[in-house]
């Protein structure tokens, strides 16, 4: 529910547009980190079967590290900005 976007729904979003926009949100990023791991494994070249256990925990680490931060940082702007500007700055 950005503002910046207002005149495109006319004021205020539809449940469908979040839906639809979280399901694209969704899908851009399953596609995205999907070849992650072989691109890691592939950049360690012929030590990658020996280093696969330190590259999956840092991908996991990597992972948890930002599900954390994420909602810290979104917390902080929305207690600072109002709801619609937090969700534009974190987009």
């Amino acid at each position: 529910p950005s503002p910046l976007l207002g005149w495109l729904h006319g004021g205020s979003a539809s449940w469908l547009q979040v839906v639809g926009g979280l399901v694209l949100f969704g899908v851009g990023e399953s596609m995205s980190m999907t070849p992650v791991m072989d691109d890691m494994m592939a950049s360690c070249g012929e030590h990658a079967d020996a280093s696969v256990n330190s590259l999956s925990s840092v991908l996991a680490a990597s992972f948890s590290l930002g599900q954390m931060v994420g909602p810290v940082i979104g917390t902080a702007l929305t207690s600072r900005f109002t709801f619609p500007w937090a969700c534009t700055a974190m987009a």
